[in-house]
């Protein structure tokens, strides 16, 4: 014979069925979890991890503007000039020939000494640039350095040391080397450019950001809690739960229990 369990006081907070705003579902007598935190909705979670990459960019460019050391450019100009045995046409191909010639380190040794860059020639070489035009005979060459006036100073070297090398075979060529302007010491650095840097930095961490979407990427999804057996939609059940007796009732787990109970009892 069973004997129904009566529930007292002693039996701790809990045992009867939940009432109130955070009942569960009626008949249950489970209680809602409370508190449970919702994580951002699907759309901000899309655009957190490209907005978090741009921003990474934006700010890698501003560290690189505001740490890197200023650099200063500064040019001068060379003119290519036909003689009596030559044309227009020869001074320009000419002209293309001196440009490539200009910044190597054997044509920098025709610099008038002092050179600025003592014996260092290919340090030197390594910070010249010459430009060129297809159809002027101007060759352009535009010198860097840490300081504005060392810039002028290298520009100006480089370009007298082309004239002399064009004046040292005037005969071979039919054409004449001539110093058509100096270099002006600038008035601002070339590099870096904090708004540009800031710029390309945003631009990288976009395509960044355009890959990583490209490759399936997404931000982490935030855990989902896990309820008992009666939660709401949305909420995988809980195995475990199934098997415990809801309150004021007998589980599946309990009633197999009793059966094993009263199976000796009735043998005897």
């Amino acid at each position: 014979m069973t004997t129904a369990k009566t529930r007292t006081a002693e039996d701790g907070p809990g045992t009867g069925p939940a009432t109130g705003p955070d009942a569960g579902p009626a008949g249950t007598g489970l209680p809602h979890a409370a508190g449970r935190s919702r994580g951002p909705s699907a759309p901000a979670r899309g655009a957190a991890l490209p907005m978090a990459v741009i921003v990474f960019g934006a700010l890698a460019g501003t560290v690189y503007g505001l740490l890197t050391p200023p650099s200063y450019d500064a040019s001068a100009n060379v003119l290519i000039a036909p003689d009596k045995q030559s044309t227009g046409a020869d001074a320009v191909n000419y002209a293309q020939a001196y440009g490539r010639l200009a910044s190597l380190p054997e044509t920098l040794t025709w610099a008038p000494s002092p050179a600025p860059w003592g014996t260092a020639v290919e340090s030197a070489a390594k910070r010249l640039r010459t430009s060129t035009s297809p159809d002027t005979p101007l060759i352009r060459l535009t010198a860097s350095a840490s300081e504005a006036r060392r810039a002028a100073t290298l520009a100006n070297a480089a370009a007298a040391a082309l004239v002399r090398y064009g004046a040292g075979h005037q005969r071979d060529t039919g054409v004449r080397v001539i110093l058509m302007s100096n270099a002006l010491a600038p008035t601002t650095a070339s590099s870096p450019r904090l708004v540009l840097d800031i710029a390309v930095g945003a631009a990288s961490g976009g395509l960044l950001a355009a890959l990583a979407a490209l490759a399936g990427l997404r931000w982490p999804q935030a855990p989902v809690g896990r309820r008992r057996q009666g939660g709401g939609p949305g909420i995988e059940p809980d195995d475990d739960a199934a098997e415990d007796a809801l309150p004021g009732e007998d589980g599946p787990k309990a009633r197999r229990n009793r059966g094993e109970q009263a199976a000796p009892e009735a043998g005897q």
